[in-house]
């Protein structure tokens, strides 16, 4: 009878735990991830700058090609800031997928960038670039960008 009533427990702990565990949309993170890279390239090229620095985690790391490891939001910052010295620098780019995570609180991204500065001659010179994210959703529920790395292309990328 002690047998027949532990089985029973079990089984109904076993259905509690499955109904109280949280699914994860990872098609809905998916896209939240997609619009806020699209958004903040788009404010960043608006020229909000002071944005672009809310989407890094502190502790974020950006490898940008031929430079140093910039380790944490000061050195990103730093960095952004030279570079938009740079006369005529624009930056833009676009996600072109992304996978979540089955727990839904980290994932990375495929982007392409384009990055434009005037040349010494006066022409424009445009470079292209292969970029991976790694994003984090910190406690608050809001996605970080914690990893950042970026290779030029031979042209555009689709």
């Amino acid at each position: 009878m002690i047998f027949k009533h532990a089985i029973v427990l079990a089984a109904a702990l076993t259905v509690l735990c499955a109904c109280s565990e949280e699914t994860v949309d990872r098609d809905l993170e998916a896209q939240t991830l997609m619009d806020l890279s699209r958004e903040w390239s788009q404010r960043v090229g608006e020229g909000e700058m002071e944005l672009a620095f809310t989407v890094w985690a502190d502790d974020a790391v950006m490898l940008p090609p031929n430079f140093p490891m910039l380790d944490g939001k000061v050195a990103i910052r730093e960095y952004i800031e030279r570079a938009n010295q740079i006369p005529g620098f624009k930056i833009s780019w676009e996600p072109l997928r992304v996978q979540v995570s089955e727990s839904g609180d980290m994932a990375y991204m495929i982007e392409r960038n384009v990055i434009e500065l005037d040349g010494t001659d006066g022409n424009k010179i445009v470079t292209h670039g292969k970029v991976v994210t790694v994003w984090q959703k910190n406690d608050d529920g809001k996605w970080k960008n914690v990893v950042d790395v970026w290779n030029s292309a031979p042209g555009p990328i689709d």
